[in-house]
């Protein structure tokens, strides 16, 4: 059995204090979310974690700071000059990377999927860590990404591994994008009535990150903490405006 958890971070600089009126204006500065965050993390006890949002030099200060826990790390940035992209950290002593690539994404829109191969007692396990564009009403670039990204995996070279599928989606349980997925044969490991919410948004609670994988693997779902439309995110609990995905795995 491995653990897993998928984490949007919240880069700083997409951080408007208007957006958060419910929070602690110390809860959105820097100095105080970055340590934050390394603690967080440090405490999340997965073997493999997914982060999304993360700028470069949080990027160095969780890898410096998981490093000392024995986590050995990648990193994937988003193109066109952005600031934040993905970053996958694993347990040197539960995997050995077999390759990793960035998938930058058909459309243009500098989105990216980091595809990490993993050897995890002999089996090929595979993450596939990416953050989806928001589409607005009538537009599809979160689905037309998910298809992309569903093809890539589905490649010879690709699919004999085991793959999970996590991140940031922009997208609830009924929407399209969970549909694709599920008829690829990914399912969430958090689905079923009750399964909670992950981030509040303009202060309207929502499902929008997941842990997806195929039926080669069996999830077992830590719950979620409970958070409503006012709850504060970040808050002194959770340095971010997101809540960390989490699940135990194991072979079908």
């Amino acid at each position: 059995m491995f653990r897993v958890a998928s984490y949007n971070v919240l880069a700083t600089a997409y951080i408007r204090a208007r957006f958060y009126p419910q929070c602690d204006p110390a809860h959105l500065r820097a100095r105080w979310r970055v340590p934050a965050l390394m603690r967080h993390c440090g405490t999340l006890d997965a073997d493999l974690i997914g982060l999304q949002e993360v700028e470069r030099d949080v990027y160095a200060a969780l890898d410096d700071a998981l490093s000392r826990q024995g986590y050995a790390s990648s990193y994937a940035p988003k193109g066109g000059g952005k600031p934040d992209g993905c970053a996958t950290f694993y347990r040197r002593a539960v995997f050995t990377v077999q390759r990793t690539e960035c998938l930058a994404y058909a459309d243009g829109s500098d989105h990216v999927a980091q595809l990490t191969l993993l050897d995890y007692a002999g089996r090929a396990i595979g993450l596939a860590n990416t953050h989806l564009k928001w589409a607005p009403p009538g537009e599809t670039q979160d689905l037309d990404q998910i298809r992309e990204l569903i093809g890539v995996l589905s490649l010879l070279e690709w699919a004999s591994a085991d793959w999970i599928i996590c991140g940031d989606f922009n997208a609830k349980p009924d929407s399209p994008v969970l549909a694709a997925l599920e008829a690829a044969g990914y399912r969430p490991s958090h689905a079923g009535e009750g399964q909670g919410y992950t981030a509040n948004p303009n202060g309207a609670a929502k499902t929008i990150d997941y842990l997806c994988h195929g039926a080669g693997l069996r999830s077992s779902a830590l719950p979620l903490p409970r958070i409503d439309d006012l709850t504060p995110l970040p808050s002194a609990e959770h340095p971010s405006d997101h809540l960390a995905v989490i699940a135990d795995f194991r072979p079908a």
